[in-house]
């Protein structure tokens, strides 16, 4: 990263050091003798001070070394040769340098604050922040200590704080690139990317070749879905700098969200290939192997990355993606919990707890995460979906109604949200909406399987045959296993009364998902066709005991049902069934709720059976 050099030139801007210059005692005797070599020692300095501004750092080390063999104790030259070292990478060196001149001048700030960033480059952050918050005593203007304890604030997570150092930086100095830079990663984590943008563009006028304002530009534009000019800036990067792993990680991102799933796989690979441990590159590289259902890959990816940072809530949150879809809801709970506990207004996460409830009948738990992840996203299409989904299945369908419409606005192209809105225009009976939505969605992805099956519902229900067998046939060649798509094809069948063909698909659907209550629903009614009350009155306790009605799985049943269930399963757990029928409570159920003869007769036939 690029910043404004702080160096020896600060000293020379600085009158009171140039007329104060601190010496020290001068402990060599024959330069109390001779006033030649006191006129050389300020010359060599001079010198030495052309020679660093100039860049000849060698040449600036000669002289302030000759000076310091003149007078060990002088100050400005231990100042101006520690500050030469630290520019060279030799910090122990500098260390020494600027520990000495602390020892004869506690409060000079400019060694302060460079032993602050020696400590700084050495990961003693304690140490540093301690000689910064002393130089910022002496000098509360020092940009540079403001700057560097600002770095620190930020490492440590405090961001306030160091938001307040960098303001106070570029109030000195509106130019100070890396307070620009720092100010601008702080926005960004925020998620304040038009602040953040705003920095690394006054950054870059700055110094327009500086690749991590670059890359973190990029990084901007293409969270905004700006991915032409985010590819413009990370490839600027990596003509200068092909082995930029962090501007490689990044390209990626923009090759994976425009969906080029080798380009982003392959900028991955090499990140990795340069470092084995890059949780950036680890966690999005998971997310391509996700994409192409490669699970223990995935896993493998999300794993290591999470070993470099336990905390990093992106991949927390998409590894319970993989677990959720994997079917391992537990799993999936936990790192969504640990997610939401880094970040509590992560919108994907909250999403997708809400799905695990939802899928568990928590309804209220559900509709809290959603309520909670619009509000941090209100314009997440996918959040809405899923909310709607849930106003649907509680038969609000006025509110799913509502949310399908606002994600089709967002994003006109939301199969689910089309296929759902769909299905409640059908319960209203509005075909020709239904229809549309249907024809819609299967022009976006033919292969929707559930669209044509609920299309084929709406043909069904129109008594156009044909047209609905053409689609349950095409819903079962995409998806043998759809429990759903031979139901209603049995149900086809048993109106056109081909009662075998009927059976077999209830029997199909019943071996796939036990509990469709629409396909029992559908086989109940191809019993009573067939007057076999015997499997009618099994089909009616199995529905009773075992699949609780939910708005959106079958016809609500009527009160005087609701009685004959509870004595279907009184019977059912009887010791003696006979003797319970005859049981006086049970006789006034009877004729409380119209339970007629013809329905003892098939009880007593199932129990006799």
């Amino acid at each position: 990263m690029s910043k404004r050099k702080y160096d020896v030139s600060d000293l020379m801007n600085n009158e009171d050091n140039l007329q104060k210059k601190p010496r020290g005692e001068n402990t060599n005797p024959e330069s109390n003798q001779n006033p030649e070599m006191n006129l050389s020692e300020a010359m060599l300095t001079q010198r030495g001070l052309t020679y660093r501004l100039q860049g000849d750092l060698e040449l600036a080390l000669k002289d302030f070394n000759t000076v310091l063999d003149i007078n060990r104790k002088d100050s400005f030259a231990l100042a101006c040769r520690g500050e030469i070292y630290y520019q060279q990478g030799q910090l122990e060196l500098a260390l020494v340098d600027f520990n000495m001149a602390l020892l004869i001048n506690s409060r000079d700030s400019f060694v302060l604050t460079h032993r602050g960033l020696v400590f700084h480059q050495l990961g003693k952050m304690m140490a540093a922040s301690q000689d910064f918050d002393t130089a910022l005593y002496i000098n509360p203007n020092d940009e540079v200590a403001l700057a560097f304890r600002g770095d620190i604030y930020m490492g440590q997570g405090h961001y306030d704080l160091a938001l307040a150092d960098f303001n106070a930086v570029l109030q000195i100095n509106t130019y100070y690139s890396f307070a620009l830079y720092k100010r601008g990663l702080i926005y960004s984590a925020r998620g304040q990317l038009k602040l953040a943008l705003a920095d690394f563009n006054a950054a870059l006028q700055i110094d327009p070749n500086d690749g991590f304002v670059l890359t973190q530009r990029g990084a901007i534009y293409s969270q905004q879905g700006e991915l032409e000019l985010a590819l413009e800036d990370l490839n600027t990067v990596l003509r200068t700098k092909p082995e930029d792993g962090i501007a490689l990680g990044h390209r990626g991102v923009v090759y994976y969200r425009r969906k080029q799933i080798e380009l982003a796989f392959a900028d991955f690979n090499a990140a990795l290939h340069i470092n084995p441990h890059d949780g950036f590159a680890l966690a999005y590289r998971g997310l391509i192997y996700g994409f192409k259902k490669q699970w223990l890959e995935a896993l493998q990816d999300f794993n290591r990355a999470l070993q470099v940072n336990p905390d990093d809530g992106f991949t927390l949150s998409r590894r319970g993606e993989v677990y959720y879809l994997q079917g391992q809801p537990e799993l999936a709970l936990q790192d969504f919990n640990t997610a939401l506990q880094v970040n509590p207004h992560d919108d994907f996460s909250l999403t997708h707890r809400g799905l695990i409830y939802l899928a568990r009948r928590q309804h209220q738990l559900a509709l809290m995460d959603f309520h909670a992840a619009l509000q941090s996203h209100p314009e997440s299409d996918v959040t809405l979906v899923n909310r709607g989904l849930l106003y649907y299945q509680l038969g609000q369908l006025d509110s799913a109604l509502e949310d399908f419409s606002a994600a089709l606005n967002i994003y006109p192209d939301n199969g689910f949200a089309l296929t759902y809105r769909g299905q409640v225009y059908s319960y209203r009976k509005q075909w020709a909406a239904a229809l549309q939505d249907f024809n819609a969605t299967l022009h976006i992805n033919p292969n929707n399987s559930v669209a044509l099956t609920f299309r084929g519902e709406i043909y069904r229900e129109q008594g156009q045959f044909e047209l609905a067998l053409q689609d349950f046939n095409a819903a079962l060649q995409i998806n043998p296993s759809d429990d759903f798509a031979f139901a209603h094809r049995g149900e086809l069948y048993r109106q056109q009364r081909l009662y075998r063909s009927a059976l077999q698909d209830f029997d199909k659907a019943e071996q796939l998902q036990p509990k469709n209550r629409i396909n029992l629903e559908f086989k109940r009614q191809l019993y009573i066709d067939q007057a076999n009350h015997k499997e009618a009155v099994k089909i009616e306790y199995q529905l009773a005991t075992n699949l609780p009605y939910s708005y959106g799985n079958g016809t609500f049943p009527s009160l005087s049902s609701l009685a004959k269930m509870r004595f279907f399963k009184a019977i059912h757990q009887s010791e003696d069934p006979i003797k319970q029928i005859c049981n006086e409570e049970y006789q006034q159920v009877y004729v409380d709720n119209d339970i007629n003869k013809e329905t003892l007769e098939s009880v007593r036939m199932v129990l006799e059976f």
